[in-house]
């Protein structure tokens, strides 16, 4: 009679394997970022320039967001950390790996985290409309980042743009495409 432990998929492999892709996704991310591309520059995506950097640092929130709404979104993130607590079966000393395996792991996501948001507040302005023809024509309103870049996104301060930080929520995939 075989026993269980033969039957089952060896997990070790699959976390390998998964492992190598989200380090594949983020080595493609960081890529991605140095990649600048004519055709992307209406939505936005300028590639490291400190002036977008810098217009970005400051907090711009907007109808009802705040501080707290915004890390609502970060904080989930680092919590998942905390199931790879639950298969410390497999370890032999379990009781130092543990704690040292879980602040490892929240140092190198918190660093992956905060250099992805850099990275990308570095590279996309906060409005930008998708159309290539609002170049700029007027100096006098045009006075973010972008202006200097050679697109005047003034209309997005009124709202209806989707593009930019503020206004796509899949803004990472431009980098990716």
């Amino acid at each position: 009679m075989q026993s269980i432990h033969h039957c089952m998929p060896d997990t070790d492999a699959a976390q390998i394997v998964l492992l190598i892709i989200l380090l594949g996704a983020i080595v493609n991310y960081f890529m991605g970022t140095f990649l600048t591309v004519e055709e992307k520059e209406p939505k936005g995506f300028f590639g490291y320039n400190s002036a977008i950097f810098l217009e970005n640092l400051g907090p711009d929130f907007r109808e009802e967001e705040s501080f707290f709404s915004v890390f609502a979104i970060f904080f989930p993130a680092a919590t998942g950390i905390l199931a790879g607590a639950n298969i410390s079966g497999d370890l032999t000393d379990p009781q130092s790996a543990i704690p040292k395996g879980t602040l490892l792991a929240i140092v190198i996501t918190g660093i992956t985290y905060i250099a992805v948001a850099l990275s990308t507040g570095a590279c996309i302005v906060r409005d930008a409309t998708g159309d290539l023809n609002d170049t700029v024509t007027d100096t006098v309103n045009c006075t973010d980042a972008a202006c200097t870049l050679g697109y005047d996104f003034s209309i997005c301060k009124e709202g209806g743009c989707q593009y930019g930080l503020i206004n796509d929520f899949q803004v990472v995939a431009i980098l990716l495409t």
